[in-house]
Parts: structure tokens; C-alpha cells; sequence
């Protein structure tokens, strides 16, 4: 990711939105006491690289749109941060209800119907990591890249620029 964005602080970001889906998955999953297999690691794998591919289209965008934003002087960067998200917010609901849906329909057929452990221990893990995993990419990863970069010296002085031109 630092590659494809020049950027170090988006791949942080994403690795602290990345971790924080993996807790409060493996979280939820310990919290229900199902035991962990090789199903369940699957799923969290699974997980971590749709909330890492969540995470990219959310940063794609906040790139284009904040890509000369030293020089607007309608809005500051974690304005225009917000409106990115703002932008794919749907795309990522979106997104989650279609994957979560048929997980869903696995979980309750797999493991409710049909009594299948390997089937349980994969969609319960996905079912809620990906909900998890969307949230992350919207509300937590995004936040954390606009509050790396809004102190940069040429950040701060477009957002006074575009502040003080306001008042």
C-alpha cells in the first residue's frame, strides 16, 4: 500500500484498522466460545483481505480527492477527507450487505439446518468481520490517516488559509 499511495501513513492507518478488525473479531468469536480451526483461521484471513480491500477504495478516493489540496481555499484537508468517505460510504454498505447476506444464509443453513461445524466456524468469523471490516475502513481508518497528516507544515497552512478565510 505505502507503494501504490507514496504514502506511509495510509499503509499505518490501514494496519491499525487491520488490527483492530482481527480483535474484535477473534473478540466476538472468543466471547461465543467456539473453538478456533482451521475453518475459523481461513475466515479471519478472508476478513483481513476484504477489510484491506474495503480500506483501498476508501483511500483511492481520499487520494484523489486531496491530491492538491495545499491549494484549495474552500476546504481543509479533513474536510475534504470527510467528503471521500462521505463519497464511498455507500459503495461500502453497499459492498457489506452483499457479502454478509449469503454468509448469513451459510451460517443459518451450514450450521443451524444442516449441523456442520466447518461451515459455522467459517461464516460466523466472516459474518462478523466483515461487518466489522466495514466499519474500520469508513470510521477508523480514514480518521487516523486525516490525524497523521493535518499537522504537515503545508497542511496547516491551508487549513488556516482556508479558515481564516472563512471568518
Amino acid at each position: 500500500m505505502a507503494l501504490y499511495f507514496r504514502s506511509w501513513k495510509m499503509s499505518a492507518a490501514a494496519l491499525i484498522a487491520l488490527a483492530h478488525d482481527l480483535i474484535i473479531t477473534v473478540g466476538i468469536y472468543g466471547a461465543f466460545g467456539f473453538e478456533v480451526t482451521p475453518a475459523a483461521v481461513i475466515g479471519f484471513l478472508t476478513v483481513l483481505s476484504y477489510s484491506l480491500y474495503d480500506t483501498v477504495v476508501v483511500f483511492d478516493k481520499v487520494r484523489e480527492n486531496t491530491q492538491e489540496i495545499e491549494f484549495s481555499e474552500t476546504r481543509t484537508f479533513g474536510e475534504m477527507v470527510n467528503l471521500a468517505v462521505n463519497q464511498t460510504l455507500v459503495r461500502s454498505i453497499n459492498t457489506s450487505i452483499v457479502g454478509v447476506l449469503p454468509v448469513a444464509s451459510i451460517l443459518f443453513i451450514g450450521s443451524i439446518l444442516l449441523g456442520a461445524g466447518t461451515l459455522r466456524d467459517i461464516a460466523l468469523v466472516m459474518m462478523v468481520g466483515t461487518i466489522v471490516g466495514t466499519y474500520s475502513s469508513v470510521f477508523l481508518a480514514a480518521p487516523v490517516y486525516s490525524h497523521l497528516r493535518e499537522n504537515e507544515p503545508a497542511l496547516k497552512a491551508a487549513s488556516d488559509k482556508v479558515l481564516a478565510a472563512r471568518s
